[in-house]
């Protein structure tokens, strides 16, 4: 059950880094016109 567990956070973190490092630009324009507001 921890080993799942582990491979579980292991998975969601890759996703996290897949996904931040795919819409590394897209995420970057929103902060800034979240920042501007």
């Amino acid at each position: 059950m921890v080993e799942l567990i582990r491979l579980n956070r292991l998975y969601e973190l890759s996703l996290k880094v897949a996904s931040t490092l795919t819409n590394d630009l897209d995420s970057r324009s929103i902060n800034d016109v979240a920042i501007s507001r």
